[in-house]
């Protein structure tokens, strides 16, 4: 009976630990308290610590993350065992395969980059920084803590370390942001379902997109790739300038918008993909303006002029094969246009009659693919190895899908 409940209790722990990841702490925490009452009533609040102690130490590490005791010391995330929570969720393969030109890459940053610290296994840095540029951000970021871990490195002397930290973490606040269904207010229940939720602290409103399309994931995520064609689907917006390529699907662009009689703004973005299809199912992408400094990244940006710059807090964008030829599609935003002169419950207003626009826009073009500009960018030379990657990446998951 013991190990039955061990297993039992062990696998609420990994729910646990599941839910904590992707922001939702008090889900986390509901079902490790819940699992700890269910053991005390099973067998006596006495003998729950017979139990605990067969527990792994890893696994007694996170659950004192998850609800701490009241009298330790704050335990901070940075000291979570990485590598079993890899473990359970099973993200990693065992091997890292990466190909030639990627691979030429990231021995280029590792000659160039003398940020990089100096540890004795070089190969883990590598393998580290090839899941990265493959846009695995996820698994990356879990085999960097691991390596955090046994080489005491310390991220704010390694930028291009601490880029795959603050890349995960800009994915992982979308993903709470997506998952919290609390303080969403429904603007249009239907085929096309538009939500917005008041921002605390800030006088614009997030918006929350959602709805399936019967069209292949593959149609979506050109449209999101090709940045020189947002002007076709994106409301008000009228040109895209690609700033600079960073890697296969990162990207710094700059946007204009003209909305006649109202004003004309500029975005400077970072947007990029990550593959999440092996844990999640579901390709994610997300952008933000990186125009505080300067430069970003070491990419100098274009100077600002007399446009206004609007500020992008955070999009986020999450698309989920259902089968070959039908697709999930969620959006979140929170979008500052900094206008002064119009309030900002009339432009709260407007945006979510925006975004139902929009997406009508994202299917038309979208479902018209075949001869389509889309298409024809996929042939440039510059393009190339993104779609044969896309292509792969997709093909692997609906085998395994048995779709």
């Amino acid at each position: 009976m013991g190990d039955v409940l061990l297993r039992h209790f062990a696998s609420q722990i990994a729910e646990g630990i599941n839910h904590y990841w992707y922001g939702r702490e008090k889900e986390a925490k509901r079902i490790l308290l819940d699992a700890e009452k269910e053991l005390e009533d099973e067998i006596g609040i006495e003998k729950v610590k017979d139990i605990l102690d067969q527990l792994d130490p890893w696994m007694i590490q996170w659950k004192d993350i998850i609800n701490p005791p009241p009298d330790d010391k704050l335990i901070l995330i940075s000291q979570a065992p990485k590598l079993e929570l890899m473990q359970i969720r099973e993200v990693l393969d065992e091997s890292i395969i990466c190909d030639e030109t990627l691979q030429s890459e990231i021995e280029i940053e590792l000659e160039k980059d003398d940020s990089l610290p100096e540890i004795s296994n070089k190969a883990t840095i590598e393998s580290v920084l090839n899941l990265y540029y493959e846009d695995r951000i996820q698994c990356a970021y879990f085999e960097l803590n691991k390596l955090i871990n046994e080489s005491k490195i310390d991220l704010r002397n390694s930028p291009k370390l601490l880029e795959i930290q603050n890349d995960y973490n800009a994915i992982r606040k979308i993903y709470k942001e997506l998952e919290d269904t609390e303080g969403w207010i429904t603007d249009h229940d239907g085929a096309i379902k538009i939500s917005h939720k008041l921002v605390p602290g800030t006088p614009t409103c997030s918006i929350m997109s959602e709805t399936t399309f019967d069209l292949p994931v593959f149609n979506l995520l050109t449209l999101m790739y090709e940045t020189d064609l947002y002007p076709l689907w994106i409301p008000f917006c009228k040109k895209t300038t690609l700033v600079k390529k960073i890697a296969r699907s990162r990207k710094v662009i700059l946007q204009y918008y003209n909305v006649a009689g109202i004003a004309k703004r500029e975005t400077c973005l970072y947007g990029y993909g990550a593959d999440l299809l092996k844990s999640d199912g579901c390709i994610m992408i997300v952008s933000n303006s990186c125009d505080k400094e300067d430069e970003f990244k070491g990419v100098k940006l274009p100077p600002k002029g007399k446009v206004t710059r609007a500020i992008v807090n955070f999009f986020g964008c999450v698309i989920r094969p259902i089968n070959r030829n039908r697709t999930y599609i969620k959006l979140v935003s929170n979008f500052d246009p900094v206008l002064k002169y119009l309030p900002y419950r009339i432009l709260n207003y407007f945006s979510r009659k925006l975004a139902k626009g929009m997406v009508k826009r994202v299917k038309k073009y979208a479902s018209r693919f075949e001869g389509s500009q889309w298409q024809e960018n996929m042939s440039l030379p510059e393009n190339r190895d993104f779609y044969e990657f896309l292509s792969d990446v997709l093909e692997s998951f609906y085998q395994s899908k048995g779709l």
